[in-house]
Formats: C-alpha cells, sequence, structure tokens
C-alpha cells in the first residue's frame, strides 16, 4: 500500500503531500521529524483512512476513515506515567493529549507501519472511541 504525508504543524514542510511507498522510507520520515517540538502529522491511506500521529520523544496514534465518527486513540499497552498532559503543535496550537493514550515513540511507528500495509488499526494495541 501507499500513504501520504501531511504536516499538521507545519504547511510549509516539504514533505507535505509525499507519497511514502515503502516502510523504511515511512520510518526513516517519522524518525526524521521526531527532533522537532512535538507536533501531530497525518498519513493517508487510498482507503479513505487516515492516522494522526503525534511525532516526539513520545506520541499517540488516532485512526478515522474518510474524516468521519468514529475517531479512535490507540490506548497505551505499556504503564508508563508521563504526569502532566503532553501537548502535541497543530497549527501552532499546542493541544494537550490525554497521558493514557501517549506511547513510546517505537509503538507509535510499529501503528504507522501497520497502518502503511492494511489502512487499518494495529491490532497490537486497544483502541478507544473519543
Amino acid at each position: 500500500m501507499i500513504v501520504t504525508f501531511y504536516d499538521l504543524e507545519d504547511d510549509a514542510n516539504p514533505l507535505n503531500g509525499s507519497v511514502i511507498r515503502n516502510r523504511d522510507q515511512l520510518r526513516q520520515i517519522l524518525r526524521s521529524l521526531q527532533e522537532r517540538e512535538p507536533f501531530s502529522c497525518e498519513l493517508t491511506a487510498p482507503n479513505g483512512a487516515e492516522l494522526v500521529l503525534g511525532v516526539g520523544a513520545i506520541g499517540f496514534a488516532d485512526y478515522c476513515r474518510n474524516g468521519d465518527p468514529p475517531y479512535l486513540c490507540a490506548v497505551t499497552n505499556r504503564n508508563v506515567v508521563y504526569g502532566i498532559e503532553p501537548e502535541f503543535l497543530v497549527g501552532g496550537t499546542p493541544t494537550p493529549v490525554a497521558a493514557r493514550f501517549c506511547m513510546p515513540f517505537d509503538d507509535v511507528i510499529k501503528i504507522a507501519v501497520y497502518f502503511f500495509d492494511t489502512g487499518t488499526t494495529c491490532p497490537l494495541f486497544s483502541w478507544e472511541e473519543i
């Protein structure tokens, strides 16, 4: 499958609208963006599915189809405590994300790769309707 990348924080990102054609390219792009201040990006699949990812030292994953409900958020399957609700920039606005939806970035990449392969949610994680 292929996915298209969109940076939800930086409209000028030259990667906006990039078509990602393989898993390694996807991993490389996501890792390269991890050094920025935490922000959100979106992957879209040809089947109309959308995956919004939080990118940073930790992240999150939200899934929907064609922008319509239900909106599903991956629930961390690790006993990780972040103290406060982490924030991810979206259009210049810091957006808090509940700690139960935040996870190590390696888990976010697993979810993104599964989405790349299937256009659906990764079954290794629970998904909660938000």
